[in-house]
Parts: C-alpha cells; structure tokens; sequence
C-alpha cells in the first residue's frame, strides 16, 4: 500500500482548492493510503471525507506565529504522529519552514509549489513553480498533483467530491429554495481579511428581497456576529430572513450551502 502524506493547513478557501487532490491519487492508486496535515479548525471537518485515512490536527497559530517554545512543543507533536517513511508528501504551501517541518522527520518524494527555484533546497524537494497570484491556488495544486503522479489531469476532473456533505439540519427550518449570504470576509491563523468585509449588505438584501420571494440564510462564523447585528437590526425583512451567523459548525455550513439554490459572497 502506497503512503501519501499531504499538509495544507487552510484557511478554508484555499483547503478546499486543495481536496480534489484525492480523487486524482486514487484514480491511480486505489489503495492508497492517504494522511492529511491540517489546522485544528478543520480537522473535525476532514475526517468526514471517507477518502482520508488519518486526519493530523495541529495547532496552525502556535506553529505559525507562537513564540519559539510554542513551535517547538507543537513542532515535536506533530512529529510524534508521523510514520518514518511515505512514498509521497505533498506540500500545499509555498514556504521553506513547510518543508523543512517534515523533511527533518519523515522520508519520501517531495512535492511542493514554490514562489521560485532554490539552488539549496531543490535536492530536497520537487519544485512546481508558481509564484503567489500569478495563477488560479487551485490550478496550482493541479500542476502540484500532475507532476507528483506523473500524468496531466484534464480540467474537467479537476473538482472536488462534495458527496459526503450530509443534508442541512431539520433544525434550521430551511424551506427550499433558499438563497445563502456570507457576511464576513475570512480569516486564518494569521490574518483577518477586513478588506474583505463589502460595506453595502444591507442596500443589497433589501434589494434581493424585493426581486426575489426566496428565503434568505445569512451564514458566517462566531467572529462575524457583531458584523451581522448592525444588518439585522437595519433591516425589515420578518420571516423571510433566516441567521445563521455563527450557530453553525463548518460540516453544517457545507450543508447548508450545498442545499441552496444561490450562494452570495465575497
């Protein structure tokens, strides 16, 4: 059985650019057997992918931005739950400490995008070059995943499998069709996109209520409540306006989402 080691920590967006990674590793190897480095945030989500043998949560803020006893601690408890040797590890980040966080630890072919060739590290690792924003993140790991199994992958199989998604909690109340909005603009280990955060909500679901008779979900983590509250008070849209603004775990933000007819977001 052929070992595959993955680590892409998140944030979510770019974790879910990164999922079709499965399918293409066992359309070639069926058998495969694949473990997933992933921040805490998400480890609860991915072990619901049956694809996915072994989930490895870590801590990303303390391996990101901790103090260098914090990444130590964190770094050996990573390396504690690693096997010795697998046959691939692909490394969805761009960064040197990425590599250099699992290449003094565990043995195997390396594969990782890179902002640009390394005369030092490229004995250490197979360089797919895509500096950042020059390329779709997605068509990135594409490039990542043909060169590590040896073959081109035809654009239309390049998708995630969304299958092991559940339905939407009975509990919501959500009667379809429904239109789903996220508030909020993102946030991960080490960044809180507020550039991201549109200021014209409230013009904008006012406006989508009167050109459309479809139930409206606001979604959106704990974090975003105080953004939300200002909309909701502003607005006078009775029953027909359903929050959902952090009362949601993330498989039941997928669910919900996968049942809607439109998503709206940033």
């Amino acid at each position: 059985m052929s070992k595959y080691l993955l680590m892409k920590l998140g944030a979510f967006g770019d974790l879910s650019f990164f999922l079709p990674t499965l399918d293409q590793i066992h359309a070639q190897d069926k058998d495969a057997e694949i473990t997933w480095i992933v921040g805490n945030s998400y480890a609860d989500l991915l072990k619901h992918i049956p694809s996915i043998h072994r989930v490895i949560g870590v801590n990303e803020t303390a391996l990101l931005t901790g103090n260098f006893r914090a990444r130590v601690y964190e770094t050996l408890k990573l390396w504690s739950k690693l096997a010795i040797h697998y046959h691939q590890v692909w490394i969805g980040h761009r960064t040197r400490g990425a590599l250099l966080l699992l290449r003094l630890r565990v043995l195997g072919s390396y594969f990782q995008i890179v902002r640009k060739p390394s005369l030092f590290l490229k004995w250490m690792r197979n360089e797919i070059v895509v500096p950042p924003l020059t390329l779709h993140e997605g068509l990135a790991f594409k490039l990542l995943a043909e060169t590590a199994l040896n073959k081109p992958i035809p654009q239309k199989s390049w998708k995630a499998d969304y299958s092991w998604v559940p339905a939407a909690d009975p509990s919501f109340h959500l009667q379809s069709p429904y239109i789903v909005v996220h508030l909020g603009g993102g946030q991960n280990g080490k960044t809180d996109f507020l550039l991201k955060q549109w200021p014209h909500w409230s013009k904008f679901l006012n406006k989508l209520t009167v050109q459309t008779n479809q139930n409206v979900v606001l979604v959106g983590a704990p974090s975003e409540r105080a953004l939300a509250h200002p909309i909701l008070t502003g607005l006078n849209l009775s029953s027909r306006l359903i929050s959902l603004v952090g009362r949601t775990t993330f498989l039941e933000l997928l669910a919900v989402i996968k049942g809607a007819q439109r998503f709206v977001g940033v």
